[in-house]
C-alpha cells in the first residue's frame, strides 16, 4: 500500500534503481559465465593434455620470453617443398603415419609435443619428437624416403610463448620481438627459427600454446 503515496519523483527514481539494479546482475551474471566458460575449457583441455615433452632446464624468464637449456632428443623428421602451412599440413601426415605404425616394425609410437617447424619460405622440415622410452636402438626405421631419424643435440633457445590462431602475420612478428629479445640479452644466434606448436586444431585459439625457439651460444645468460 505504501506505493500509493509515492510521488511521481519516486516512482521514477524507483523504476531507475531496478533497472540498474537489473543491469548490474545481468551484467554479473554473464560476467559469470564467461568466467565459468573460460576455466571450464582450459580445465578440460588441460586434462587431455598428457603427451610428453622435450626435457629442458629454466635459465631465464621474463614473460613472455624464456632461455631453455634442452637436453639431446631424437625427432622423426620430414622435408617439404611449398608454403608453411602446406609444409606442414603435408609433413605432419608422413609423420603421423610413421608413428601410427607406417614404419618398418609395424610399431605405433606415442605421439608428443610440440610438432615442430623449420625453413623458409618454400622449403620446411617438420619434426616430431620420439618419446623418451625408445632408446636409440629401439627407434623403427622408416619406409617412407621423405621420412628420417635425427639426433638434436643439447642446446640453449631463447623462447616467446603466445597464444591465438596461427597467422603468418602473427607469427613474423613474434619472430622479431623474439630476436629483438635476444639482443637486447646480448645473446647470439647459432641456428634459424624453429616454430614449435603444442594443441590439436579444435582447441579453442585463446587456449593454444604456440612457441617460437631460437638457438643462442652456451654462455647467453650464464
Amino acid at each position: 500500500m505504501i506505493f500509493l503515496f509515492l510521488s511521481s519523483a519516486d516512482w521514477l527514481n524507483l523504476i531507475i534503481n531496478q533497472r540498474s539494479n537489473f543491469m548490474f546482475w545481468k551484467f554479473v551474471l554473464f560476467f559469470t559465465a564467461i568466467l565459468g566458460l573460460y576455466f571450464g575449457f582450459k580445465f578440460l583441455f588441460s586434462t587431455f593434455k598428457t603427451y610428453e615433452e622435450p626435457i629442458y632446464r629454466m635459465i631465464f624468464r621474463q614473460k613472455p620470453y624464456e632461455i631453455r637449456e634442452y637436453e639431446e632428443m631424437m625427432v622423426v623428421a620430414s622435408d617439404q617443398t611449398g608454403s608453411r602451412k602446406r609444409g606442414i599440413r603435408e609433413g605432419f601426415k608422413l609423420l603421423f603415419a610413421y608413428i601410427s605404425g607406417a614404419n618398418a616394425a609395424k610399431q605405433k609410437i606415442s605421439m608428443t609435443t610440440p610438432v615442430m617447424q623449420i625453413g623458409t619460405s618454400d622449403f620446411w622440415t617438420v619434426e616430431f619428437v620420439l618419446p623418451r622410452y625408445l632408446g636409440d636402438k629401439d627407434i623403427p626405421r622408416p619406409t617412407h624416403t621423405s621420412v628420417k631419424i635425427k639426433k638434436i643435440q643439447k642446446g640453449r633457445y631463447a623462447v616467446i610463448r603466445f597464444s591465438g590462431l596461427i597467422r603468418e602475420k602473427q607469427l613474423n612478428q613474434k619472430l622479431e620481438d623474439l630476436k629483438l629479445f635476444i639482443i637486447q640479452h646480448d645473446c647470439k644466434i647459432k641456428h634459424s627459427p624453429i616454430f614449435a606448436f603444442y594443441d590439436p586444431p579444435w582447441t579453442p585459439s585463446f587456449l593454444k600454446r604456440n612457441e617460437i625457439w631460437i638457438q643462442v651460444e652456451d654462455d647467453c645468460q650464464k
